[in-house]
């Protein structure tokens, strides 16, 4: 690099620097793995049939981070691996918003001080030196929003069509990822060029549909064929043929896991008691359950299957 080019983006290169040391290098060198860090470490080692509690297909979560984590741990160890992916999305999400911001003119300095909360993130820091899914959620969706934004802006159909398929990786991710839909919108609306048509538009959105669409067909099919299934927090067994809308799309809406968890934000309540909920008790219908639930006993990495017993519901 030039001395022209090292004095323009000198501060952004030590942002990124800044970026990586803090993620990098922790305060111990012990490392727990607990809770969703272990269904995700499971599922990756039962690559690619993405079963999880009671040997059944894990439909809480898409299989995208299982997969890309079971990749990555060709040549590495899981839990090294895992972590890995985490730190690389975290770094592309990072050089995602470099793009996103030059796209509108934006100099080296200005986004280095924006990205400078970025890089001290205590939130960011954390979820990029874990084994979850989230950091590779941010990645996958800057990424496709700054190649959307690029097609639109250049009148580029290449990147846009590109902008879909990441797109369509992201939902295979995280159904969070649906917030997508709503940002392709805006942007088409606010900064389409003049050679941009609606159809180069709205081919990545078909794109992203079909994948997402894909997800959740599999849990209608699951969830029509099965009258209980093991959907809820920590495996816990559902009843789930006559699943809504809302259940669909967040399998945590079940009865028995949204009475664990109330995910309802009330403003007027402290945050360490969103959580809480008051306890209740929840009545299945005898003949909506098995009288006798036969269920695999092997574990997954110390994961339990909780256990319904119908005897426990009087009718």
């Amino acid at each position: 690099m030039n001395r022209g080019k090292l004095e323009k983006f000198g501060l952004l290169i030590a942002i990124f620097i800044l970026f990586l040391l803090v993620r990098i290098f922790v305060a111990s060198p012990i490392y727990f793995i607990s809770m969703d860090e272990a269904k995700y470490l499971t599922l990756a080692q039962n690559f690619p049939h993405h079963t999880l509690f009671n040997n059944q297909l894990y439909l809480v979560h898409p299989p995208g981070f299982p997969y890309l984590l079971h990749l990555f741990s060709l040549i590495l160890s899981d839990q090294i691996a895992g972590i890995t992916v985490s730190l690389l999305f975290a770094a592309i999400t990072f050089l995602a918003l470099v793009k996103i911001f030059g796209l509108f003119g934006k100099d080296s300095s200005w986004i280095a001080i924006a990205l400078f909360l970025l890089a001290v993130s205590p939130l960011h820091i954390s979820t990029s030196r874990v084994i979850y899914k989230d950091s590779t959620f941010f990645g996958l969706f800057a990424l496709s929003l700054f190649l959307f934004l690029k097609g639109l802006i250049r009148s580029d159909r290449r990147c846009l069509y590109s902008a879909g398929v990441i797109g369509a990786l992201g939902f295979l991710t995280s159904d969070i990822t649906i917030l997508l839909l709503p940002s392709f919108a805006l942007a088409y609306l606010l900064f389409r060029g003049t050679e941009t048509r609606i159809r180069d538009a709205v081919i990545p959105i078909l794109i992203m549909m079909a994948a997402y669409g894909f997800w959740i067909l599999t849990r209608v099919i699951i969830f029509t064929n099965n009258p209980l299934y093991p959907v809820g927090v920590d495996g816990t067994i559902e009843y789930v043929r006559d699943f809504t809308l809302r259940q669909l799309f967040t399998p945590r809406y079940f009865p028995a896991t949204a009475t664990m968890f109330n995910f309802r934000v009330d403003f007027g309540v402290p945050d360490q008691y969103q959580c809480l909920s008051p306890p209740r008790t929840i009545r299945y219908p005898r003949d909506r359950l098995y009288h006798r639930l036969h269920i695999d006993r092997r574990d997954h990495d110390l994961l339990h299957h909780p256990v319904i017993n119908p005897e426990e519901f009087p009718e």
